[in-house]
């Protein structure tokens, strides 16, 4: 009798996050890879509660593609399908690298068809179909579809999670071409080992290469400068390291480096502190070896984050669109560690140097070990934690992330989650202020913002047009006439504290800079740059450039 037909549904970030983490846990746990990728394919179905899921595996020098694992399908026939690469879903699919979705197999026309393939379609009943291909070593080596017996169109969030898996399916076939590649009983106990430590991430992984290798070994993202290392010498290294799978040292730098690949990209760099020619043969072999583990312990990580971080996402854009938290909305938030009625530090993150994750990463670790969510919302990047000191958390993260500069307002919603909204938009307010007063580097919430938080506060808007037009209307009106550039220099004269020190910030000779002065001079007098009137015009020309920042 035929097993009852699940339900398709949209997974949860949560059941996404566990799925991934249980396909790491396989892979270090069991040493026979059809049972890791069997597991895969079973777990991808009841993910997303379709009739089946199946994988297949490319194989070129015949051109085609077959199932290898499936999981819900009935019939032989279906079971053992082989066909042409850039036929039907499954080869247009495992052929062209991208995902392929019909709603109804059978009647779509846009599929290249084949008359044997479509006959046993119709006798397993499917109709709907969407595949996500599996890339090892940066080329297409296979594909992992679900398949429905109705009529359905899949989702964004079904589509997103069938990713994570396909991604879970490359990281274990990678490692197990790692495996069949060596036939050393040394290089395969390595390899037994470094698999144990990829569900534990890419530092555990490097602990392990450090202690075999006989010298410590850092983790060190693409791009990323190195204390002692020039980077031109290193960027060469890296890049040789890439074309010959292999450890390579560092010209005039007591280093060697490994760049390790996960799907055709440079995800990360090993770098020992030793010289090459120090290194042993068998070392440098070790070290050669180590590279796909490291870029599998990456992918697995990233893998994990990528699904925790889109569980994030959507809760940190529904506590910002909700003006009321309802209860399904506070439920969610206490099972990642928040409390309702306490106070939420909310931090928004206009511009920042180095990547998000990095970023991110830095801004947990400052907020450690308080409940924290982050993700990009409308532009920016958000923040949401509810630490022990919120007043001072937003300094501690700006320290965390150095020496990448980063431009971050924030606020406190006091009363908690249910004023997270409000709060979030006076932190985007004072970020955008920081940006209009020139800020680099700082974290401000608006009254650090001094005088001009009267702006970021929230103020009449009416109220900051008289006071801007009041001090700045003649200079405001003849820049707009002539094209000028007064009030820009009247603010940068001003901040610096002299005309001699904004030239520079203007990028303008001195001369210019005090012909400026005097033209504004005649427009709204000459004691302009004087105390009182000074204070009066300095504030006006801050609340100018944040109201311009602001639109």
């Amino acid at each position: 009798m035929p097993e009852p037909a699940p339900t398709p549904r949209d997974p949860t970030p949560t059941r996404v996050l566990r799925a991934v983490s249980e396909c790491a846990v396989d892979l270090a746990d069991l040493r026979d890879p059809h049972l890791v990728l069997q597991g895969i394919v079973r777990r991808t179905r009841d993910l997303l509660g379709t009739d089946m899921a199946y994988l297949s595996l490319n194989d070129l020098g015949r051109g085609e593609t077959h199932i290898e694992y499936t999981d819900g399908v009935r019939t032989e026939a279906y079971r053992t399908i082989r066909m042409p690469l850039g036929t039907g879903v499954l080869g247009a699919v495992a052929a062209g690298g991208v995902d392929v979705q019909t709603t109804d197999y059978t009647d779509d026309a846009a599929m290249n068809h084949l008359p044997r393939i479509d006959d046993i379609v119709v006798g397993e009943g499917v109709r709907a179909i969407h595949g996500c291909p599996i890339r090892v070593g940066g080329h297409v080596v296979g594909a992992l579809l679900v398949a429905q017996r109705t009529r359905m169109r899949f989702g964004r969030r079904q589509i997103a999670a069938l990713r994570r898996m396909a991604e879970a399916a490359a990281v274990a076939l990678e490692l197990e071409r790692l495996r069949a590649g060596g036939a050393d009983p040394v290089a395969a106990r390595f390899h037994d080992e470094l698999t144990a430590r990829v569900p534990d991430g890419p530092e555990a992984v490097c602990t392990l290469i450090g202690a075999r290798v006989g010298h410590p070994v850092e983790l060190i993202e693409p791009g990323a400068e190195v204390d002692g290392v020039a980077a031109a010498a290193l960027g060469t290294a890296v890049a040789a390291s890439l074309h010959t799978a292999a450890a390579v040292g560092v010209e005039g730098a007591d280093a060697t480096v490994l760049a390790a690949r996960h799907g055709g990209g440079h995800v990360a760099t090993v770098i020992c502190r030793v010289p090459h020619a120090r290194l042993g043969e068998r070392e440098r072999q070790l070290l050669g070896r180590s590279s796909p583990a490291v870029g599998a312990a990456v992918a697995v990580q990233r893998n994990q984050v990528e699904a925790l971080s889109r569980g994030h996402a959507e809760l940190v854009d529904d506590l910002l669109a909700s003006a009321t938290p309802g209860k399904e909305l506070l439920a969610r938030a206490r099972a990642l560690g928040f409390a309702p009625r306490r106070p939420v530090l909310v931090l928004v993150a206009r511009r920042f140097g180095g990547s998000r994750e990095a970023f991110v990463r830095a801004a947990r670790a400052a907020l450690a070990p308080a409940p924290a969510l982050a993700s990009s919302h409308d532009g920016h990047l958000c923040v949401l934690a509810q630490p022990a000191g919120p007043e001072h958390s937003a300094d501690a993260v700006l320290a965390a992330v150095r020496p990448n500069p980063a431009v971050l307002g924030w606020s406190i919603a006091a009363d908690g989650l249910a004023e997270v909204a409000a709060a979030h938009v006076t932190a985007r307010r004072a970020a955008h202020a920081l940006e209009a007063l020139g800020a680099a580097a700082a974290a401000a919430d608006p009254p650090a913002l001094g005088l001009a938080g009267v702006l970021v506060a929230g103020n009449d808007p009416a109220l900051v047009d008289e006071l801007i037009t009041g001090q700045l209307g003649p200079v405001l009106a003849y820049d707009e006439r002539h094209g000028t550039r007064l009030a820009e220099t009247a603010w940068a004269v001003l901040e610096s504290g002299s005309s001699a020190g904004s030239a520079g910030r203007l990028h303008v000779h001195p001369n210019t800079v005090r012909q400026r002065c005097e033209r504004i001079g005649a427009l709204i007098g000459a004691d302009w740059r004087r105390p009182p009137r000074s204070v009066d015009l300095h504030f006006a020309l801050r609340l100018w450039r944040v109201r311009a920042e602001l639109g």
